[in-house]
């Protein structure tokens, strides 16, 4: 099964491993004491602190444009194949439903 956002889906994985990545290399750079420009490599975890929180923004209204767009009889079948494909992160309990 197709994600419902196809290609924006795994466009925004892509990026999320990079920034994941990126970070990766510096910190591990930073505790292993090889950083001569310490505050330079501080300024580069901050960029892409940034980077993660515009990912992170630009998908919260995707979302939101999406549910908004979304027939409210089609809302049902797309939470249970939502749920069916990561049904522990998605179980709500009785008392929110």
């Amino acid at each position: 099964m197709s994600t419902p956002c196809g290609s924006s889906g795994r466009a925004l994985k892509d990026i999320i491993e990079e920034l994941q990545e990126e970070t990766r290399v510096i910190v591990e750079d930073v505790s292993d004491g090889a950083q001569i420009f310490p505050d330079r490599a501080w300024r580069e975890l901050e960029v892409l602190g940034y980077d993660l929180n515009t990912c992170i923004s630009e998908t919260t209204v995707l979302l939101k444009s999406f549910f908004c767009a979304l027939p409210p009889e089609e809302l049902e079948v797309f939470r249970q194949k939502l749920v069916m494909h990561v049904p522990t992160i998605l179980t709500v309990s009785p008392s929110r439903t």
